[in-house]
């Protein structure tokens, strides 16, 4: 049955005649319904398009199977006595595509019977301008916290910049010995500020290409949290905040993991928490065994602070890249907005997640959880040669050493000599790759130990070490072969391996780390 033609030409036909006018090219679509059978009692030609059908496919059909995805006894309009009036809904078509649309509904009487009136308009394309616009705008904030990220980079890395310039400059015109040493110490401050700006680039360079990698190796739990408080105890005292660390009886054993990261972590929550608390505040960092199993525990790790909170809607943007909590923060109190990013990157790496609890005015609490495998209770050989007793003895006597030093760079040879002169170790340098091999040719016999930098003109280290290892001799293949390199990813240190060096260390170089190599591969005296 259809309701336009069975409408009688009467005095109304002028009407008639307009209203079929509008039925048929209204571009919205239009159906009616029987309330009682929910059958489709007409449509017009919109409905039909945005259908895909035949009309003759749609009239006669429970509504519920066409068009309207409400289920049978849950109208909207009949059974939940609902107003669908210019509301965003969904058209289900003839494929069973969903399409937006916005839907209104009207009850109608004819002949006695009630009926629905629906009309239904598609803003498909308004929902894709729509998402357009929304990507646009998300675009824009990412580009605009980029823009504020190189801003923050700038000033970060221009100012140890401007301290370690200004200081040479004062230190080449000082007499006094004391305002020489406070340049160096300045310069020095300054340069470990450059370095780890340096590691955090790279860092989240690697967590963006997919490329991050951790590390597993025997370590100690109280091991990692007394590097920790070394770092930053200074800090802390020097405004004058007290730092106070607990530990789990249960949490100190021997643990299979990546100690630099989850030092690296707590570093950053401990500095940050520094950073933002006021003087005679209290930071506190706690690690305790939340559950034991038979080859492995999870440990919760938290610092808490006294400083000044943060909100809930800053909470939201705190571990993005690129973001701070606050922009103003940065101009307060410094920092790039990678900190946070990165750990949290490093503990989902772990197996766990880090989360926050704040209040404004009353401090901040980071939190988070990982499982670490029990480790065999042995120490290693590099525990045991960094004791507290690779440092009472003062410098080691490493005059019966002899080490080849293949380096290109004249001022990286120096500092090298210089961090080492105490020892009275002996230095052969070789220039490049090439000489490194022919050296070693001469006089295999010679050298105790060979310190490899990597990229050089004439032959890299890579090749140079292969090519010592193939000589033949006896002590080709066994001298210890350690990279000293610019050059500190993961895939790094295993490509030095893979070529058949033994160990790596990463520039720039520490007296301590070259000594405690020296005294392990060197089968030195310490």
């Amino acid at each position: 049955m259809s309701i336009i033609n069975e409408l009688e030409p009467n005095s109304a036909r002028d009407a008639l005649e307009n209203f079929k006018v509008i039925w048929s090219n209204v571009e919205c679509g239009i159906s009616i319904i029987d309330a009682e059978t929910r059958e489709i009692v007409d449509v017009n030609p919109a409905a039909v398009s945005m259908f895909g059908g035949e009309k003759s496919e749609i009239i006669g059909k429970c509504c519920h199977k066409f068009g309207c995805p409400a289920e049978v006894n849950t109208c909207p309009i009949m059974d939940k006595n609902q107003v669908v009036d210019r509301s965003e809904r969904i058209f289900i078509n003839a494929k069973g595509e969903i399409i937006p649309v916005i839907k209104s509904v009207a009850k109608i009487n004819y002949n006695n019977r009630l009926m629905l009136l629906e009309s239904f308009t598609d803003i498909s394309n308004f929902k894709k301008a729509e998402e357009q616009l929304s990507l646009i705008s998300i675009a824009e904030q990412a580009n605009r916290a980029k823009s504020d990220f190189l801003s923050r980079m700038s000033h970060e890395i221009r100012t140890p910049m401007n301290a370690i310039i200004g200081m040479v400059k004062i230190a080449e015109t000082a007499n006094d010995v004391e305002r020489l040493k406070y340049c160096l110490s300045t310069i020095g401050q300054s340069s470990a500020h450059m370095l780890g700006l340096i590691n955090d680039i790279l860092d989240m360079s690697k967590i963006e290409a997919g490329k991050f990698e951790l590390h597993n190796a025997a370590l100690s739990i109280e091991d990692v949290l007394k590097k920790i408080c070394g770092l930053t105890m200074g800090l802390a005292e020097k405004k004058g905040l007290k730092l106070h660390v607990f530990i789990d009886k249960e949490a100190c054993v021997q643990f299979i993991g990546d100690d630099l990261r989850l030092s690296q972590v707590i570093t950053n929550l401990v500095s940050n928490a520094i950073k933002f608390t006021p003087a005679n505040g209290e930071i506190t960092v706690k690690v305790r065994e939340t559950e034991r199993k038979q080859k492995s525990s999870v440990l919760s790790f938290s610092v808490t602070d006294t400083g000044i909170g943060i909100t809930e809607e800053q909470k939201g943007r705190l571990f993005n890249v690129f973001e701070q909590a606050d922009t103003s923060i940065s101009r307060c109190f410094g920092g790039t907005g990678l900190g946070l990013a990165i750990s949290k990157s490093i503990i989902e790496k772990m197996g766990g997640k880090i989360r926050v609890d704040s209040e404004i005015g009353k401090g901040s609490t980071f939190k988070f959880e990982i499982e670490l495998e029990h480790a065999v209770n042995e120490e290693s050989a590099d525990k045991k040669a960094d004791t507290g007793e690779t440092r009472e003895k003062g410098a080691p006597d490493f005059s019966d050493v002899n080490l080849l030093l293949a380096e290109d760079i004249d001022i990286n040879c120096e500092i090298f000599e210089a961090l080492l002169e105490n020892t009275k170790v002996n230095i052969d340098r070789a220039e490049n790759g090439l000489l490194a091999v022919e050296k070693f040719t001469q006089n295999p016999e010679k050298y105790n130990m060979i310190i490899m930098d990597i990229h050089m003109p004439e032959m890299d280290g890579y090749e140079a070490t292969r090519a010592i290892r193939s000589l033949g001799t006896t002590n080709a293949k066994t001298i210890p072969v350690v990279a000293m390199t610019a050059s500190a990813f993961r895939e790094d240190i295993e490509k030095c391996l893979a070529c058949g060096m033994n160990d790596h260390m990463a520039k720039p170089i520490d007296d301590a780390e070259v000594i405690k190599k020296i005294s392990k591969y060197a089968k030195a005296a310490y």
